[in-house]
């Protein structure tokens, strides 16, 4: 082309006509247009790209197309620049398959990359191993840190579409030639590719059948175990990958947390074991929970589940539920149900199932050595527990009301707590069965209760209704002459039921010479009642005296506390009335006769010649005279009659005087023989003024119903026979 300008330029000196001006203008167009594509052509020689696959991805018609599973469904017709591009790189031609990559990776559109990728995966599928080396390559570069290196989810332009194909697919010559170069790279020990492989595998729906899935790794032989491949699970068992939950994890250490299938029998019997991968720890000891001694031993060893508590502190947020525990190593596992709320409901159930490092824990924090200290420290549920009152090594089951402090406290101490009894009796819950009634049951039974015992000890009783079904007896009096006081102490219960019981003191026997013989006076009451006392409240107690018996010269004096005196000697009988029996009273609020709040009345004393006395006020039986017989007995409040030409009994709002019985007095012939009156709330009348004489009358009984209630009597005998008697319970 020099020379033709040359030519042209000499030509030039001698001018031009129009025609030769045109014809030279034609000629050079002409010249330009055909050395175009050899310019074109040498550029292309000087950079690499392949014209093919670059007029292919600039027009983005290489017609290939995909089905839902990622399968090509089309492709470029034959003689075509996109047809040329996918057999130039399938048969691994450096230009074409470098312009294909250089345009994939570095694409100036979309459009162009999303080209380059098709033609890429259309050469790797009909075994273009540069091709499939691109995608390989695109895993290993990717610069994540987690599986999901080379999915690229939507457009099946990755490995992880040729690893979701069946393994004996052999259409796919991209397939063949990836899962050979695969197993190389993971038998070298590349790990992202061997993580994706995993990755894919666990995700198959196929695993038996899957490309993924059939690659040696540790984390596929254990999926195709799951999966029931026998064959799988021999190699896994002998290569260590899945005795245990513990093992796999040492294996895969991305396995995820679900089923597997373990062989620490062999692989003959895999063992369904649900497996926590979270870690290490996690994994050992929800293996453990099937029983699997690599599991256990791992777990034991590192001091993971030895006791409830142990577990709760390796393993914050591990759930609630039965667990086995090594607590005697893994030899003797020990199931037990652990809340695992926090370290204290840990350490309280697993010491339920006597698990000693537990009890130790509980001990040692003051959280389960009573039902009150269980209850502080853990609100529940009513139900038997095992506490520490004498140390960790020695629990003792226990049945805890945990509703409220005074259930824990009183169902503690009933089961010989100390620690319970004490907080009971500090707390004023279980002194006695009116407390447990008040704070915490009306219902009966047995309970134990620390009045008496103090604080570190106790006294099982039968309570009903808030009262002991036996009276605890807490005071007695017998006849002293003068008045007798009892402080309720400090430390008893205020408004607690006690039960007093008196008796009235016998009348005295009649004395009669010309008979030779005695008659008998008769005896005091009996009555009893209930009172409602607080702590230092005093009461004084007046114990009846017995009347004296009638002498030779003299009537016998009259008992203490209001017995009147029998009359004396006289005439030719020379016979002496017995005195009347005293009453035996309690008083409130003060000591005289006002006060009193509970009577027995004493019984009337015989008269001197053959009449015997009547009965005190609270059924006090009647004296005998061998005359005129037996007096009348006393009714409950009534004093009974004297016999004979007897002396009236007092009624319980009249009598002979406010306390006091009547002395016997003369007879119509100057002589003295009658008994005297019994004393009682009122007293009874003596006998008549007769020679004949006559027995005294007994007092009356009575109650204060401003404090007394559960009133009554009966016959009985006096404890102090024949003085009166007094005695106070604890209801």
């Amino acid at each position: 082309m020099r020379d033709l300008c040359q030519l042209y330029v000499k030509e030039s000196h001698k001018g031009f006509s129009l025609i030769e001006a045109l014809i030279l203008m034609l000629i050079l167009s002409t010249i330009i247009a055909a050395s175009t594509p050899i310019m074109t052509g040498m550029s292309s020689s000087l950079t690499g790209t392949d014209k093919n696959s670059l007029d292919c991805i600039n027009s983005s018609a290489s017609n290939i197309t995909f089905n839902s599973a990622g399968k090509i469904t089309s492709m470029p017709a034959t003689g075509t620049k996109c047809f040329g591009a996918v057999t130039g790189c399938q048969n691994n031609q450096s230009k074409v398959c470098n312009t294909l990559v250089w345009q994939a990776e570095r694409g100036k559109t979309l459009a162009r990359i999303a080209a380059a990728k098709k033609i890429l995966r259309a050469a790797c599928d009909q075994g273009g191993e540069t091709a499939c080396d691109w995608f390989i390559k695109q895993c290993l570069q990717n610069p994540g840190s987690s599986p999901n290196y080379c999915d690229n989810t939507d457009d099946f332009m990755d490995i992880t579409y040729y690893l979701s194909l069946d393994k004996t697919d052999t259409t796919n010559l991209g397939r063949n030639y990836l899962a050979d170069e695969l197993e190389e790279m993971i038998d070298r020990g590349i790990i992202k590719i061997s993580n994706e492989v995993n990755k894919d595998c666990v995700n198959s729906t196929t695993p038996l059948t899957s490309t993924s899935c059939s690659l040696p790794t540790a984390s596929n032989l254990i999926i195709l175990c799951n999966s029931g491949d026998a064959n799988a699970c021999t190699i896994a068992y002998n290569n260590s990958y899945n005795r245990s939950c513990n093992q796999v994890k040492t294996s895969w250490s991305e396995s995820p947390s679900g089923t597997y299938k373990l062989t620490p029998n062999g692989a003959a019997s895999p063992v369904t074991t649900n497996c926590n991968m979270t870690s290490y720890m996690t994994a050992s000891v929800s293996g453990c929970n099937y029983a699997n001694p690599g599991d256990c031993a791992y777990a034991y060893n590192n001091s993971y589940n030895r006791s409830c508590n142990q577990l709760k502190s390796v393993w914050p947020t591990v759930p609630s539920g039965s667990y086995y525990l090594t607590p005697n190593g893994t030899s003797s596992l020990v199931s037990a149900s652990c809340d695992m709320t926090s370290l204290v409901t840990a350490s309280i159930t697993g010491c339920n199932y006597g698990v000693s490092g537990d009890c130790t824990y509980a001990y040692n924090n003051s959280y389960n050595r009573g039902c009150n200290q269980l209850r502080s420290v853990w609100s529940s549920t009513p139900g038997t527990y095992k506490l520490t009152p004498n140390g960790a090594s020695s629990p003792v089951s226990t049945y805890c009301n945990l509703a409220n402090n005074p259930g824990a406290a009183i169902t503690g101490c009933n089961a010989g707590n100390t620690y319970d009894c004490s907080y009971g009796y500090n707390n004023n819950y279980n002194k006695t069965c009116r407390q447990i009634y008040n704070t915490y049951t009306s219902g009966s039974g047995t309970y134990s209760i620390t009045l008496f015992e103090g604080p570190s000890s106790y006294r099982q009783v039968s309570c009903s209704s808030g009262y002991m079904s036996s009276p605890i007896l807490i005071g007695n009096w017998g006849y002293a002459g003068g008045q007798q006081t009892w402080t309720i102490p400090s430390n008893y219960p205020s408004g607690q039921p006690y039960r007093i019981e008196v008796w009235g003191a016998r009348g005295g026997y009649g004395y009669c010479v010309s008979y030779g013989s005695m008659s008998y006076g008769g005896y005091g009451g009996y009555v009893y009642g209930d009172i409602n006392l607080n702590p230092g409240t005093l009461l004084y107690i007046f114990v009846g005296g017995v009347g004296s018996n009638g002498q030779y010269y003299y009537g016998g004096s009259g008992g203490y506390n209001g017995g009147g005196r029998g009359a004396g000697v006289g005439g030719y009988y020379y016979a002496s009335g017995g005195g009347g029996g005293g009453a035996t009273d309690v008083r409130l609020y003060g000591n005289s006769f006002s006060n009193r709040i509970i009577v027995a009345g004493g019984g009337g004393g015989a008269d001197g010649y053959c009449s015997g006395g009547g009965g005190g006020g609270g059924y006090g039986s009647a004296g005998y005279g061998y005359c005129y017989g037996y007096g009348t007995n006393g009714g409950l409040l009534n004093g009974g009659n004297g016999a004979g030409y007897p002396g009236a009994g007092a009624a319980v709002s009249s009598g002979y005087s406010f306390g006091i019985g009547q002395q016997g007095g003369l007879s119509w012939g100057g002589e003295y023989c009658a008994g005297g009156g019994g004393g009682g709330y009122y007293g009874g009348w003596a006998g008549s003024n007769s020679c004949w004489g006559g027995g005294g009358g007994g007092g009356s009984a009575y109650y204060n119903s401003s404090y007394v209630y559960n009133f009554s009597g009966t016959s009985s005998t006096s404890p102090g026979n024949p003085y009166g008697y007094a005695r106070i319970w604890l209801r």
